[in-house]
Formats: C-alpha cells, structure tokens, sequence
C-alpha cells in the first residue's frame, strides 16, 4: 500500500508538471503567431489580438488538455470496480454495455489528447526535432524579444552547447516583371536554416557561404508553390531573375514541396547576412528569430545557462528598445 501511495504522489506531480509544460507552450505558440503579425506590420495591440483569435479559447484549451491526464478520486475508481464486478456477476450481458462504456471513455479521451497532441505536444516536424529550441533575448523590461545580429553571432560563434543555429527573419516585397505587381510574403534566413529543418532544393542549389555575406551578388530560393503559381513550373527557372522591391535577385534553387518552417513560413528565401551591418543599436535591426539546435545530452536550462554566459562576457546588456 505504501509504494501505491507513491505512485499516486507522483502521478499528482507529473501532472502539475504537464499543467506548467502546457503553459509554456501556448504563450511560445502566441509568441511566435504574434512576431508574425507584427512582420506583415500589425501594430502591437492588434498584431498580440490577431493571434488570441487564430489560437483560439486558452482557458478551454487548457481545461481539454487537463481532462486528458486528470487523475480520477481514489473513491470514485474504488466504487466504479465494485459496481462493475457486481454488475457482471449478476448479469453477464451487463459486461458488454460495461466494455461499450469503457471504449467511449478511452475514446473519448484519446481524442482529447490526440487534440492536444497535435496543436502543442508534438515534436517539430523537422530531423532532431527534439533538441530544437527558440531563441531569443529577454531585458527587465521584457522577454522573449527578438534577437540583435551582433548577439546572434556571439552566440553561434562562442557557445558550447549547441551544435548549430539559424536566425530568420522577413517581410513582405514586392515582386514585379511578370504581370501585376504582388506582395509576396519573403524570407531573410541564414544558411544554417534548411540545415536545421531538413529542407531541400527539387531544383537547383542551397545558399553557401558564397551568397551570404554583405556585397554578395543578390540571390533567391523560391518555394514549390511560388514556382508553379508565379513561375509558371518552368523547369530552366534556375539562373533567371526575380525582381523583389525593384532589385532583380537570381534565382538558384527551388524547394522541395511539404516541409516548411513552424512559423515564419515563406514563398521567397533571401540569404540574411547579406543585409546585415555590424551595428550593435537594436533599433537598427530587424526582428530576427533564433533557432537553436542543443548538443546531444544538453538541455535547455543548460543552453540557456551558455547563452547568458556569453551575453555576460560580452557586455551586451543594453536598455529597451
């Protein structure tokens, strides 16, 4: 009895952990949904609002996934047993309406989870999706800000606790000489990012150290979509140009359909570092998203712990904005 008694302490624990799990991934979630917004150039306000509407109801979501690992009252399981038992044994057709009820509650609650599962639990969907992790930077006056260029590249250069980085960032261009002007939504990505999820060209080329730095010549990744619906699914695209903003960019790959990224997906990629100054005023930067890939073994707390360090070392703690 005792070593149930501690079973029952621990599930109670598991899941006040899951509840604190839960929470952190749905203001991740609104984080992200809402730095999109504010790219497309909501103001705050609406931009924060836009992703409380396309999430969808937090308390009901919260209280679905808590019914999905709820630990029934001990006197309650204790009492359904014996009526069942009873039930049964003075009238073995009873058994089968007593397995029907029993198959509506694991169904039911599959569903609950298979709900929960898919919108927040899950893994990424992209290679090592496990050890993936968002990065940003926080001040006194607030957290889970956007990352600077200079302190992106203190931490990809100096830390030891994460095999590999990208930072993202974007914004809508105008794409022209080919029928009506549109705005298309744009991409400005490290190499390091279709590395870090899997994606690959169908045609073409990946950017390289080549395309990636300030005075390169001005490159561009279409996605599958971009290329049949703007391109006309041209198989010889490779090396024509595609005019974004008035700058004429090559095209050199085209992205295999399916995968994209989780957030700040794209219909055009542009290599970052291209753009990029070495200007360490915030207001002069982008919002740039960090991604991170943890060191097997590493854990988050542990990469965060790094990333603090080198913020440190660095004297790069500056007054917001």
């Amino acid at each position: 009895m005792r070593e149930w008694w501690s079973k029952l302490a621990r599930a109670l624990h598991l899941r006040r952990g899951l509840d604190d799990d839960l929470s952190d991934e749905m203001r991740a979630h609104l984080e992200l949904m809402t730095d999109d917004n504010l790219e497309r150039g909501m103001p705050p306000g609406e931009a924060c609002a836009a992703a409380r509407r396309h999430f969808g109801n937090l308390t009901r979501t919260q209280e679905r996934a808590r019914e999905a690992w709820q630990f029934p009252r001990l006197e309650t399981f204790l009492q359904d047993i014996r009526y069942g038992l009873r039930g049964i044994r003075k009238a073995p057709s009873f058994s089968l309406v007593v397995i029907f009820t029993l198959a509506l509650g694991i169904g039911a609650n599959t569903a609950i989870f298979s709900v929960v599962y898919s919108v927040l639990l899950r893994p990424l969907p992209y290679p090592r999706g496990e050890r993936l992790v968002r990065l940003g930077e926080s001040t006194a006056q607030a957290s889970g800000i956007a990352v600077t260029w200079v302190n992106f590249q203190h931490w990809r250069a100096e830390n030891t606790t994460f095999e590999d980085m990208a930072a993202i960032t974007g914004a809508g261009m105008t794409f022209t000489g080919r029928g009506d002007a549109v705005v298309v939504n744009t991409r400005l990505v490290t190499i390091s990012a279709f590395r870090l999820t899997g994606m690959t060209p169908m045609l073409g080329r990946l950017f390289t150290d080549a395309d990636d730095k300030p005075g390169d010549a001005p490159t561009a990744i279409v996605t599958a979509d971009f290329w049949q619906s703007r391109l006309g699914g041209d198989p010889h695209v490779i090396g024509e140009s595609l005019e974004l903003d008035g700058t004429p960019y090559e095209i050199i790959g085209v992205l295999s359909p399916g995968r994209k990224f989780l957030w700040r997906s794209a219909e055009v990629y542009l290599p970052l570092g291209r753009t990029q100054n070495p200007a360490e005023k915030r207001s002069e930067h982008r919002s740039i998203g960090g991604l991170g890939l943890l060191k097997p073994g590493i854990t988050a707390t542990e990469g965060k712990a790094n990333l603090d360090a080198i913020m440190q070392a660095a004297g790069a703690q500056r007054s917001w904005p």
